[in-house]
């Protein structure tokens, strides 16, 4: 590690940092959440067994969903608990 690393390593504080492991947890749980209750919705409203072509169809319509659901909970959750961590402290 260079200095400039090292310096930046060190300008972040302890309190900031918890917070935002944290905030990786909740957004780790969010997005579990999220994504079972999705899973559930489509099981209860689907009578039949769903054909390949219907699980294909199904998985390119909510790939941007599931993209967004995990930025949110692996990006924005983390920083948001740094942020509330660097404030309380």
């Amino acid at each position: 590690m260079g200095a400039d690393a090292l310096a930046a390593v060190a300008v972040l504080s302890n309190a900031g940092l918890i917070g935002a492991l944290i905030g990786f947890a909740v957004g780790a749980l969010n997005r579990w959440i999220i994504l079972r209750m999705v899973a559930h919705h489509v099981e209860a409203v689907d009578d039949a067994s769903p054909t390949e072509e219907e699980m294909a169809a199904f998985a390119a319509r909510t790939r941007r969903f599931r993209r967004l659901v995990l930025v949110k909970s692996l990006i924005v959750f983390p920083i948001v608990g740094y942020a509330l961590g660097e404030a309380v402290d």
